[in-house]
């Protein structure tokens, strides 16, 4: 690049060709951006890390639901300690095994857009959630439905909205701040602290009760103790 002011966008290093060399037949580029930076260019949206297969024999295809337990990968989420997706066409790929052993390994979705299998309807901002049968196929909960397993099950949140009913892949958000999952949370904290404040003030009325009862105890033991004096004379 020339000695110039600064980068800026129409500063181009490398472009990257398929099928042609015309400006429709670029699928990617590195070049300057508008800060003085450089800027790496993919139609791909998401980054992804190749992590080792529990079962190297298990069919896992892109858009599954999968699950990480102690660093392996699987369909199977009954131990899962991490809720997955496998990517489609990742942006940036992180470790690489090398093709002669990527058999042994599935490329899982770390953070951005990636398509996701779904069954049932969806509207865009619904949580996509594990459906349970460990098929690698999501359903989709609204926010408000939501409960603290769904949140530990899901995956991310569709951006994109869809009436058919059948299994499909939808555009999901993932690896992003659940921020639902926090608003979840503190509705919870707020309900908890109003049942203990609602406690709190039962608590005192049984104790003033206990004490009214204590004294009207202490009234009638007395009554009978004059009442039993008068009879004795």
């Amino acid at each position: 690049m020339p000695n110039d002011d600064g980068l800026a966008f129409l500063d181009n290093f490398v472009t990257f060709y398929h099928g042609g060399t015309t400006a429709a037949d670029a699928v990617g580029a590195i070049e300057g951006n508008s800060h003085g930076g450089v800027n790496y260019k993919s139609g791909s949206a998401d980054f992804a890390e190749w992590i080792p297969r529990q079962n190297p024999d298990e069919i896992i295809a892109a858009g599954d639901i999968v699950g990480i337990a102690g660093g392996k990968v699987s369909r199977d989420l009954g131990k899962a300690e991490h809720v997955q997706v496998i990517s489609t066409a990742p942006a940036f790929t992180g470790n690489d095994p090398g093709h002669d052993k990527q058999d042994q390994y599935a490329l899982v979705s770390m953070m951005g857009q990636v398509p996701v299998k779904v069954a049932g309807a969806v509207i865009a901002g619904d949580y996509i959630v594990a459906s349970g049968n460990n098929d690698g196929i999501g359903i989709a909960i609204a926010p408000d439905q939501m409960t603290p397993e769904d949140f530990k099950m899901a995956v991310g949140q569709a951006w994109e909205s869809s009436a058919e009913t059948g299994v499909k892949l939808v555009n999901t958000a993932v690896g992003l701040a659940a921020d639902d999952a926090y608003a979840y949370m503190k509705k919870q904290d707020q309900r908890i602290a109003s049942l203990e404040k609602q406690l709190n003030a039962k608590m005192a009325r049984l104790d003033r009760l206990a004490g009214q009862l204590e004294a009207l105890t202490q009234k009638v033991a007395y009554i009978q103790l004059a009442s039993m004096a008068a009879s004795a004379r």
